[in-house]
């Protein structure tokens, strides 16, 4: 007798831009090719992604409740409709995303005795400057120890959890965040003619949030720098956020705000820069090496996973402007290095974070926990 393929339920805390909606998305799709029914369920507060997840999923759940922000109130409403949702809805599986979403599915499903999975996409307690991080640990220990079983995105973040004895090891893997389509959309000089860039121009792409713990300023700085010694620079800042008024848009630094193309500009990019302060293994790095760009990011967290120092291009110290300004120039400088750089990032792509083989592996676990 053939067994019906499993029910699913993905669950995270809002549908907004970034890379946990995006990493939901996209691992609901290869469930659904593989024969899994899938169901999203996810919070309100943001909801850019919320039109991809109903074209996807079998079914999506909104859970009114579920804010990113703690608030006693609002978590035990959550608490409450969570319980409500899986009692009514037959699950075989629960797989949550985010901390928030995170703690809330795996207490409720352990409390029913629904086999939960649970994905760090970063180590809150760690990766965040709060009073409230000792609560987080405690929280985390407990939530940990009824999950079934326990991915990390990184190796990084795996032994983070097993050296403060959060999870036991025998319950814990790395899989990989990935692509699905590892093939490029767009050409580089037609790229640059759609969007208006001259082809001798040399350009640095940032792709993510305007905010502090992305830390966007360093790289102006640097790119300032910079283009003292690079004639006809440009630099692209992809993206929006609370610091958007702090960077000044001039004739060769350009903010776009929230763009649905990203891949064009990365098509015409020549180095892509991330300066975050924290970061889980940001897709955006993976997005740029589809484009064979060499790439410069900060020493944190999953990017030396991604990134290898010297290989595919730079690791730099946390708000480190003047390393950054003098990788820009010896990247400008040195083409054969820039192209050597690019065709490495891509060949660690294919063979490290082509999503739909790491799935597989999320799959196994699934029939692990069964």
């Amino acid at each position: 007798m053939e067994v019906k393929p499993n029910k699913i339920l993905l669950a995270c805390t809002h549908a907004g831009t970034g890379g946990v909606a995006r990493h939901v998305l996209d691992l609901a799709l290869i469930l659904k090719e593989n024969g899994y029914k899938v169901d999203i369920a996810t919070g309100t507060d943001y909801v850019d992604f919320m039109n991809e997840f109903i074209k996807i999923a079998d079914n999506v759940i909104k859970v009114k409740h579920l804010k990113r922000k703690l608030h006693p109130i609002n978590d035990l409403l959550a608490l409450q409709e969570v319980k409500k949702l899986l009692l009514s809805r037959k699950y075989d599986i629960i797989h949550a995303h985010g901390p928030k979403a995170g703690f809330i599915f795996r207490e409720v499903a352990y409390k029913l005795g629904i086999p939960v999975v649970y994905t760090h996409h970063l180590v809150v307690y760690r990766q965040f400057k709060s009073l409230l991080n000792p609560l987080y640990k405690k929280l985390e220990l407990i939530a940990s120890k009824h999950c079934d079983h326990v991915i990390t995105v990184s190796n990084s973040n795996k032994e983070i959890l097993i050296n403060d004895k959060i999870v036991d090891p025998r319950k814990i893997s790395v899989v990989y965040n990935g692509l699905v389509d590892l093939k490029p959309k767009y050409e580089r000089l037609k790229a640059r003619s759609e969007i208006g860039i001259p082809k001798d121009t040399f350009v640095v792409v940032y792709v993510g949030r305007l905010e502090r713990p992305k830390d966007p300023l360093t790289l102006v700085r640097a790119f300032k720098e910079a283009s003292k010694k690079i004639p006809n620079s440009l630099l692209l800042l992809i993206g929006d956020g609370p610091l958007r008024s702090k960077i000044v848009n001039e004739s060769n630094i350009k903010v776009t705000g929230f763009i649905k193309e990203v891949e064009k500009y990365l098509a015409a990019a020549d180095v892509f820069v991330l300066t975050t302060n924290k970061e889980g293994l940001p897709i955006s790095i993976l997005e740029a090496m589809k484009y064979s760009l060499p790439i410069i990011a900060t020493n944190v967290d999953g990017i030396p996973e991604e990134v290898y120092n010297g290989v595919n291009g730079y690791l730099i110290n946390k708000s480190d402007s003047k390393m950054l300004s003098k990788y820009l120039v010896e990247l400008y400088i040195d083409e054969k290095k820039r192209r050597e750089m690019g065709e490495a990032s891509y060949s660690i792509l294919k063979r490290e974070f082509d999503f739909r083989r790491n799935v597989q592996k999320i799959m196994d676990i699934y029939d692990q926990v069964l």
